[in-house]
This record gives structure tokens, sequence and C-alpha cells, in this order.
């Protein structure tokens, strides 16, 4: 045995650290795979029943649609009644962040 080894395997502190350094690290893959996990259930439940919400171009307009489908670099939104499609480019960070909890079509 080294004496680097020893130093682990026989100081109390440095061994507590290594304990505490082992549970924060699977503390944070456990909490890694729940905020995964939650993030598909959210999907699934937005995929099976879409709500209407708020979209804001990157001019600041904003209206309530309620997404239909990802085509390539648009989205269909029925809006008011009546179906239109906009750019991922001209909406905001956030919509595109939500636009990309659903699979293109």
């Amino acid at each position: 045995m080294s004496g680097l080894e020893y130093a682990f395997s026989t100081n109390p502190f440095i061994h507590e650290l290594m304990i505490n350094r082992l549970f924060l690290y699977s503390l944070i893959r456990l909490l890694s795979l729940v905020l995964f996990l939650s993030t598909g259930i959210s999907q699934d439940a937005a995929l099976s029943s879409p709500k209407p919400r708020n979209w804001t171009n990157t001019q600041g307009k904003t209206i309530e649609g309620t997404l239909l489908a990802v085509e390539g670099d648009k989205v269909r939104l029925l809006v008011n009644g009546e179906k239109f499609v906009f750019p991922l480019a001209g909406l905001s960070v956030a919509d595109n962040s939500f636009r990309s909890y659903f699979p293109a079509g």
C-alpha cells in the first residue's frame, strides 16, 4: 500500500470527504434522471392534449395559439380557429425551447 493510499484509508476527514463527494455525485445523477423523466412525461402530456399558449416573435409581438405541428424549420399554429405557419427563426428563444419538446413531422 502506497503512502497516499494509506493516508486515504486511515484519515477520517479524507474518508468522510470521499463519501460526501460520492453521495453528492449520486444525488446529482438521481436528480438529472428525475428531471429527464419528468420532461418526458410533460412532453407526452402536452402531445396528448395541446392547449393554447402565448407565442412571442423576436420583435416582442405576442399571439395566443395552439401548436399543431413542427415541420422542419417552421411551426404550424391554430390561432382563432385558423391555421398559420410561422418560421422558427422568427420565434423567441423561449418558444423555440418549448417547440424542441415536440418531434418534427
